[in-house]
């Protein structure tokens, strides 16, 4: 039985993917390796295969025409045979003690028959333009190494949620929520992390500093000007994050799940109109007022709920002259407090 399966979206990605994948090679049979090539141009597909030669057992790769991240993701979890899944990029990789001990705990907890339907781990920024770490603990939003439930999650403050790099679900929960992420779009990992949670009620937080998120190169997705150019993206991804849940689905979860989701739609509608503010244009302008047309119409009751929120009607009340001005401030702010650069 396998354990873990980890997609690994690659994208001419032969000039670094070999350490993401041998790392996780160590861990042995209980891993199920999913090598996504997503029509490199370079020689990915040829070292997927060599992998997939030499452990047959433990490698596969998906052959496809390019998509994008979210495209490899869907990719990966359709043909994905462990108790649960994840994705790690093929520029980072997931430390292998840590991994180790993730994978003993899922194996004690499945012969004990309570295993959690998700785990949380700690993930580290890898600085590469000075050289330094930063970790990313959840110790205090989750109680440690033990079973518990979305009634124990403690205060998210204003800018935190969970990310990607942080989650390990089971894999028959995620493939519940019918998750499918849209393609040749960045940011979809938002979806990632907010679509499966009410299909989660065992939550398990181990404090282990398993993902390795490498940050410095110029053509990243986090960068001013990258999210600047792809602001309509960005907006892809809220209109689908609004899509699967009314706000009376949402009533019907657990006091402090239902919280959360609504504190990360707000951030995410809040970091949405800075991505359209951060430049001049009136298209841009008239490209969010209809992005708030339609998810008003699609879902009404949940729109009322993040849209009339306190401060959203003040941000929305500042000059466009005055926006371009002050939003990639608060940008910088936010990339200083969570580390980012």
């Amino acid at each position: 039985m396998k354990l873990l399966s980890v997609a690994i979206p690659c994208y001419n990605s032969a000039a670094y993917m070999r350490k993401c994948i041998d790392f996780m090679l160590e861990c042995g049979e209980e891993m199920e390796i999913i090598i996504v090539n997503d029509g490199s141009k370079d020689s990915t597909l040829e070292i997927a295969r060599e992998y997939e030669a030499e452990f047959p057992t433990i490698v596969k790769v998906i052959d496809k025409e390019n998509g994008g991240h979210g495209s490899a993701v869907n990719a990966g979890l359709a043909v994905a045979t462990g108790v649960y899944f994840r994705v790690c990029d093929s520029d980072d990789y997931l430390q292998v003690d840590a991994l180790k001990k993730m994978l003993k705990h899922m194996r004690e907890s499945l012969e004990a028959g309570n295993e959690p339907d998700v785990y949380f781990t700690n993930y580290v920024y890898d600085h590469q333009f000075d050289n330094t770490i930063h970790v990313n603990s959840l110790a205090k939003q989750m109680p440690p190494n033990r079973l518990f439930a979305w009634n124990e999650m403690k205060h998210w403050g204003v800018s935190d949620y969970m990310l990607m790099h942080s989650m390990t679900f089971k894999t028959e929960r995620i493939r519940a929520s019918k998750m499918h992420l849209p393609e040749h779009c960045f940011y979809v990992d938002e979806i990632y992390c907010y679509q499966p949670l009410p299909f989660v009620e065992k939550l398990c937080y181990l404090d282990l500093d398993l993902y390795w998120y490498f940050i410095g190169r110029p053509d990243q997705s986090v960068t001013v000007e990258n999210m600047k150019k792809r602001y309509m993206m960005q907006l892809t991804v809220i209109t689908e994050m609004f899509r699967p849940y009314t706000y009376e689905d949402l009533k019907k979860l657990p006091k402090k799940l239902r919280k959360y989701m609504i504190h990360v739609l707000r951030i995410m509608t809040t970091v949405a109109m800075a991505y359209v503010y951060m430049d001049k244009g009136k298209e841009r302008v008239e490209n969010y007022r209809a992005f708030r047309k339609n998810v008003k119409a699609m879902n009404p009751s949940l729109y009322k709920k993040i849209f009339h929120h306190a401060y959203m009607p003040f941000l929305r009340s500042i000059p466009p002259w005055l926006s371009v001005r002050i939003y990639p401030l608060g940008y910088q702010f936010f990339k200083r407090k969570l580390k980012l650069g």
